[in-house]
């Protein structure tokens, strides 16, 4: 009998167990992995934003932490959070941020770039509850394998992807890309600014488009501006580019690895 107790004991602690470490209803947009593309010859550099959720039911003390995992030499990468920004030499952030239940905070910004060295730079970013082992995890991978942001992907057949159209477009107007569905399958289109190589807009692809927006496509007024849209049954992507400055942006398709697949460039007018 007092067998058969002690092993219930240890089944029922398991779970808690294995728990342990872990940052509970504390979220980072974007998590478990971001994927920044631009050219290692580029002068602004590449840069991946997330925003912070706490649904964990109190407030909470936050600190951040980078870990390189692989680096390309001679590259550098800083990365902003709460209030200040912190050179290469700081791992660490030394002023963590108070985050209240039910609060975000869009302070957390990670910059890379490649001085004109190509590769693929990958760094975790662990968000942590000061005082304790608990964390979450964001890894970041900057792939700046090409001089110029996917001149070799441009020349992806259209069977992958489409050119947008029309193009150029008007700031506001819808600009429709096809795509095949089983390549792209569990992968991105990322909407890419070629002035700055920032990402402006990112979503997710091979899923029903209802359950990743939510959007009455009956309705185009209901469609928020900015955003990438999935509509159909995995077949035509919408890109609408309400309030994007003049200029070129790439339309960049990724695999479920985060490889890049296909690249289109857009002018919006």
């Amino acid at each position: 009998m007092n067998r058969l107790l002690l092993l219930a004991a240890f089944l029922f602690s398991l779970p808690a167990v294995a728990l342990a470490g872990r940052l509970q209803g504390v979220t980072l947009s974007g998590a478990p992995l971001i994927t920044v593309l631009g050219g290692y010859a580029q002068a602004a550099p590449l840069q991946a934003t997330s925003t912070i959720t706490n649904a964990s039911g109190r407030s909470l003390r936050l600190g951040l932490q980078r870990q390189i995992r692989s680096e390309v030499s001679g590259s550098e990468n800083n990365f902003c959070f709460g209030v200040n920004c912190y050179p290469p030499t700081v791992t660490t952030a030394p002023s963590p941020i108070t985050l209240a239940n039910g609060g975000t905070d869009n302070s957390m910004v990670l910059d890379y770039t490649p001085n004109n060295y190509a590769g693929i730079t990958v760094i975790r970013y662990a968000l942590y509850e000061v005082g304790t082992q608990d964390s979450t995890y964001l890894t970041v991978r900057f792939d700046a394998t090409q001089r110029v942001l996917a001149t070799v992907a441009s020349r992806a057949p259209e069977s992958v992807l489409s050119q947008p159209w029309p193009n150029p477009a008007a700031a506001g107007s819808a600009v429709a890309l096809r795509y095949d569905a089983a390549t792209a399958q569990g992968g991105t289109l990322q909407l890419i600014s070629l002035a700055t190589g920032a990402t402006v807009a990112r979503q997710g692809l091979g899923q029903p488009s209802a359950a990743l927006l939510g959007y009455d496509f009956g309705n185009a007024g209901g469609i928020a501006s900015g955003r990438l849209v999935v509509v159909g049954s995995r077949a035509e992507v919408l890109v609408l580019p309400f309030g994007l400055q003049p200029g070129l942006y790439s339309c960049l398709l990724l695999d479920f690895r985060g490889q890049l697949l296909a690249a289109r460039r857009l002018q919006v007018q």
